[in-house]
């Protein structure tokens, strides 16, 4: 019996060594290999054994001085693996977008030759369509096949972004074949029919006077600086065009819609509104236009337009005032931020950008906006 408990009394003061010697391990083989023997596999170790793996591993490993500096490296470690990232991915963006750029450059290419393919058969349905209206084949010219194909090509001459004089890149998409179609079409005396497609064409310094453009979808075209005297634009649609400079003196707006044009420095002398839609819409920039001598206006259509930077008075007043007022670029980049205080641009609204390119050219467009000069395209 004492053999027995002398033989128990020596296992626990073996186990009591082996425990304080595991605990005081430094030895990082050492510690994984307690670690591996008595803290995971062995399921008949001894509890104590177990804990002074675990507390070998604690203190002789994730204590000591070198993983306690990699720990407090880790964090600083992590912000410059996400600056490396960041960097990484601006560059791979940088490359996504010259490859971006270097295929809607082909496909620019692509819709050059396809505009250059179009644009002698556009030439010659013209010349068509007014030998037969010279010799009277139909009563109705739209209805003819070479005006329906005319139709079709116009869908193809799609707006595209290019330069003008001066290699000054437009600010948005525009077609200028569908323009000169229309100019085309105009000065042939054939009739524009609502079927073709006019939206975003260029019509910059078009002289458009005594022309018929009643009825038709004229979305964000480029009217900018065009002479549109004595003009029929009844029920015609010029939501979202650009109508800085334009002279509409003695024109006919019965019923056409501006919403959200871009109405600046705009000539409205004994031009007829009645029924005018989208001349109070907020996204509708009335700046320095003058309404002088204007008739059939909608109700309230005078005091609004005014409060919104719009001008009542003769012509040669607003032109003073217009040329005085902006007399350089710096001065309207200035005038920008108060402008759109004072006008309450929607902050979606692209309004102050396009203030600012329209302005560029108001002063030359009030000298240009007059009905007796007649100008031509650059």
């Amino acid at each position: 019996m004492s053999e027995n408990a002398e033989s128990g009394s020596k296992i626990i003061r073996e186990n009591e060594l082996n425990r304080r010697l595991m605990i005081q391990e430094h030895r990082v083989l050492a510690i994984f290999r307690n670690l591996f023997r008595y803290g995971f596999k062995c399921a008949e170790c001894d509890r104590e054994l177990k804990t002074a793996a675990w507390q070998a591993f604690f203190w002789g490993f994730i204590m000591k001085g070198p993983t306690l500096i990699l720990i407090a490296c880790l964090p600083v470690l992590t912000v410059y693996a996400m600056f490396e990232q960041n960097r990484m991915i601006a560059t791979q963006n940088e490359l996504i977008a010259s490859q971006t750029g270097f295929f809607e450059g082909q496909n620019q290419i692509a819709r050059a030759q396809l505009r250059g393919d179009v644009q002698p058969e556009l030439d010659e349905l013209i010349e068509k369509l007014a030998v037969i209206k010279d010799s009277k084949q139909t009563s109705d010219i739209t209805d003819s096949f070479a005006y329906k194909k005319l139709k079709v090509l116009s869908h193809r001459l799609e707006p595209y972004i290019y330069y003008r004089k001066g290699n000054v890149p437009l600010w948005r998409s525009l077609s200028l074949e569908r323009g000169i179609m229309v100019q085309s079409l105009l000065a042939a005396g054939i009739p524009l029919d609502v079927g073709l497609d006019l939206k975003y064409a260029d019509f910059h310094k078009a002289i458009l006077n005594d022309c018929n453009l009643s009825g038709l979808i004229l979305n964000g075209c480029h009217f900018q600086r065009a002479q549109m005297c004595r003009s029929m634009l009844n029920s015609s649609n010029l939501a979202k065009a650009n109508l800085c400079g334009v002279n509409f003196s003695d024109a006919y707006l019965v019923g056409t819609n501006i919403e959200r044009a871009l109405v600046i420095g705009t000539r409205f002398k004994d031009a007829s509104i009645a029924s005018l839609k989208g001349w109070n819409d907020r996204e509708t920039v009335w700046v320095y236009s003058n309404i002088f001598g204007v008739n059939d206006a909608p109700e309230a259509f005078e005091d609004y337009v005014l409060s919104k930077g719009a001008v009542s008075i003769p012509d040669h007043d607003w032109e003073e005032i217009v040329v005085t007022h902006f007399n350089s670029l710096e001065e309207v980049k200035n005038l920008s931020g108060s402008l759109r205080e004072k006008y309450g641009f929607s902050r979606n609204f692209n309004g102050v950008m396009k203030i600012l390119i329209a302005k560029e050219e108001l002063r030359s467009a009030v000298i240009f906006s007059h009905p007796q000069k007649s100008l031509g395209r650059d």
